[in-house]
């Protein structure tokens, strides 16, 4: 929209330009032919005009010329940014005709790194710890080289891992916290700890450790993978046992679903003892059953247990629900499209939503696909039975596509451990934030309820002050009504007093009147 206002308003330059040169024009002839007689004022007026006008159309022209070029910059960086956008698209999401990652793509790129670095990353093991001060000094067994600053560790995050020997070799057993690198010299990192899960082990080391890069995680098929690695990495197992290991991956016979079983309970993965259970208990058996058949066909398990009902508590194995997948081979192609990509979590959701839709990045497509004859599927059970969902009733998958069921499997529900210590360590902070919260409220409340105590203290000693001002004015008012009364007393008589000289000053006032009226008459011989 900017660029088209911009070309708009060239345009009006435009047409302003050619309007005021052509007014400059008429006005030129207007003044030469309107003049019958030339006088200077004439020639002054015509000089002016033309320099007014030539400036005028000078300036719009130089308007004319910037815009332009800023158009002509705008539109070329506005196909510059699409181009550039075009590019990151497609090196994000590959070409739009293709369903799996194209190589060298940032999917596929990204793709690739998640799986080198599934579960753990980088791990530094045997490292032998020192403690100065409240930070831990970790050697490593074999010294690195620090070619430039990237090598350095410094201010990385890690997880570390106390270990623990096992036969004749050295494991990561019990999970202490996550640490933070303050210095890292190649030889040894300085750690300081972050969110502590083994306080005690952080304070009191008993043994090396392991440092990890990334927090390990739960997967499907963890312990199989782990035995191959511990297997093949023992430098004393012999070829046997090595082919052996690699078997494991082979669910097809019986017999190494037996041995899987057996190397679970050794003391390196799931001890009896060191969990806490029984090693004939019912509970025991369920729990190595969980890791044991991770993955594998419902039908291959119950004939394994069937074959070996001898040894057992349990003549069953019953997953949960929403542990159980069943397999669909499509008798033509699918009816509709349907979206693999979701956003959640395995743990929460499976390795598919309720809409079907795949959480685990492995599956996704980047966009709605469909599938082919022949494909083959993996549904989970309540999508294979249908379910309501806003009040909706979503019919079995069955309903909706011609399919022909192959199999029923069993996927161990996983932990995500990096949650699980993420929102541990969230939960933390807030209930810290709420400790802080309430001790701030107890603090305001505690300095409100001193207020209040204050102000009653102030008020029993002004109440108390009253009292005494009551007492005292009681008292005054005792002497005031007694003076009082003494001065009434003392008015009275006066009052009396008055009254008696008045009496008397009238009784002298008549004797002398009357004593006149004797001397008038005998000065003028009246009776």
């Amino acid at each position: 929209m900017g660029i088209h206002n911009a070309l708009h308003l060239a345009a009006v330059d435009m047409v302003s330009a050619g309007i005021l040169g052509l007014a400059f024009i008429l006005v030129v002839v207007f003044a030469v032919l309107a003049a019958k007689h030339w006088h200077w004022v004439n020639i002054v007026f015509l000089v002016l005009c033309f320099l007014t006008g030539t400036g005028a159309i000078w300036g719009m022209t130089e308007v004319y010329s910037k815009r332009s070029k800023a158009i002509k910059a705008a539109v070329d960086a506005e196909k510059k940014a699409t181009k550039a956008i075009a590019d990151a698209d497609l090196a994000i999401k590959g070409e739009a005709s293709s369903l799996t990652y194209d190589p060298g793509t940032l999917r596929a790129v990204s793709e690739e790194l998640s799986r080198e670095f599934a579960g753990r990353g980088r791990v530094w093991s045997h490292g032998q710890i020192e403690a100065t001060g409240g930070l831990r000094k970790f050697t490593f067994e074999m010294p690195r080289v620090l070619e430039d600053e990237a090598d350095s560790l410094k201010d990385v995050v890690l997880y570390a891992f106390l270990e623990r020997q096992v036969s004749n070799q050295v494991y990561p057993s019990r999970y202490i916290g996550a640490v933070r690198v303050k210095e890292d010299t190649g030889d040894d990192v300085t750690l300081e700890g972050v969110a502590m899960a083994d306080p005690d082990q952080f304070t009191q080391p008993t043994g090396t450790w392991s440092l990890f890069e990334k927090m390990p995680l739960d997967r499907s098929g963890l312990f199989r993978s782990a035995i191959v690695t511990i297997v093949n990495s023992n430098e004393q197992s012999s070829a046997e046992e090595k082919e052996l290991a690699k078997q494991i991956l082979d669910e097809s016979t019986d017999v190494n679903i037996t041995l899987l079983r057996q190397i679970l309970m050794s003391d390196l993965f799931l001890p009896a003892a060191t969990l806490g259970f029984d090693p004939q208990s019912k509970e025991y058996e369920e729990l190595v059953d969980r890791y044991a058949f991770d993955g594998m066909s419902l039908g291959k398990i119950q004939n394994w247990i069937d074959q070996n009902t001898a040894g057992r508590k349990s003549t069953r194995f019953e997953p949960l629900p929403e542990e159980v997948f069943v397999q669909y081979r499509f008798n033509k192609k699918s009816s509709k499209s349907y979206q693999v990509d979701a956003n959640g979590s395995v743990e929460n959701d499976g390795l598919f939503t309720p809409l079907g839709q795949a959480v685990d990045p492995a599956l996704h497509a980047g966009k709605e696909v469909e599938f082919a004859e022949g494909d083959t599927v993996l549904v989970d059970k309540k999508s294979v039975d249908g379910y309501q969902r806003g009040g909706v009733q979503i019919p079995p998958f069955k309903q909706g596509e011609d399919v022909t069921e192959i199999d029923q499997k069993y996927f161990r529900q996983v932990r995500d451990f990096p949650y699980e210590f993420a929102d541990s360590r969230i939960q933390t902070q807030k209930l810290v934030s709420e400790i802080e919260r309430i001790t701030r409220a107890n603090e305001i409340q505690q300095k409100s309820i001193d207020d209040a105590n204050t102000q009653i203290d102030q008020r029993s000693q002004l109440t108390a002050n009253l009292e005494a001002d009551g007492e005292n004015l009681e008292k005054d008012l005792s002497v005031i009504s007694l003076l009082a009364q003494q001065r009434k007393s003392e008015i009275d008589a006066h009052r009396n007093k008055i009254a008696d000289l008045e009496k008397r000053i009238q009784n002298t006032y008549a004797q002398l009147r009357n004593l006149a009226v004797t001397l008038s008459q005998r000065a003028f011989g009246r009776p």
